[in-house]
């Protein structure tokens, strides 16, 4: 099973200008620092207070200086995990389904097929053209989870969802999984938990 990252090749569609994003960027910190927004959480109000918010009841109200602390410190890449692993599965589809999809169009002579077309002829079928033969198995995405055959090949089969396939297929995955190398020095650290996790600093307001 081959997993790749998404790149997009395309030139990315400004919908709105600079100055409008800082517009609205402005216009949000004086909203949370003046309204606020309602916090139905008791922990949570209470870790915002802590981290030097105002807490009036149910409303948190946010110091624009604390958001820009927090925005600087946050990490520049992050991992997004389901709370279980179908749904690992089933999110990796849609991310390798949107890599394909943004591969760039080749336009060559290979591509354009016009031997190929010429060879083949009005009326011919291009099943068994050398073209067809060298492109056909990598031609198409083929996906992790879907199943892409008709409803009654479907329903022949038992009619199993994709919840139930990506199941099937995290457990052969669990199966096979081999432990990768790790250092010896690392592994024992880890171990005896003398790795420390840098923590958010908090403030208090006064």
């Amino acid at each position: 099973m081959a997993w790749r990252a998404v790149t997009n090749p395309l030139d990315p569609v400004r919908v709105l200008s600079d100055d409008h994003v800082e517009h609205i960027h402005l216009s949000s910190l004086r909203l949370l620092a003046s309204t606020g927004m309602r916090v139905l959480h008791a922990g949570a109000r209470d870790v915002l207070a802590a981290a030097g918010c105002e807490v009036d009841d149910l409303v948190v109200r946010f110091d624009p200086d604390l958001i820009a602390e927090f925005i600087a410190g946050a990490p520049s890449e992050f991992t997004l995990r389901a709370r279980n692993p179908e749904r690992d599965l089933i999110d990796a589809e849609m991310v390798q389904m949107l890599a394909a999809y943004l591969e760039p169009i080749a336009v060559d002579e290979a591509t354009l097929a016009v031997e190929a077309i010429a060879e083949v002829g009005p009326g011919g079928h291009f099943f068994g053209a050398p073209h067809t033969m060298e492109r056909y198995e990598s031609a198409f995405y083929t996906p992790l989870v879907s199943d892409w055959r008709n409803f009654e090949s479907w329903t022949e089969a038992g009619s199993v969802d994709a919840t139930e396939r990506a199941h099937r297929i995290w457990r052969t995955l669990l199966a096979g999984y081999e432990q990768p190398p790790l250092d010896a020095a690392i592994d024992e650290a880890l171990t005896q938990g003398s790795f420390r996790c840098p923590r958010w600093s908090r403030r208090t307001r006064g």
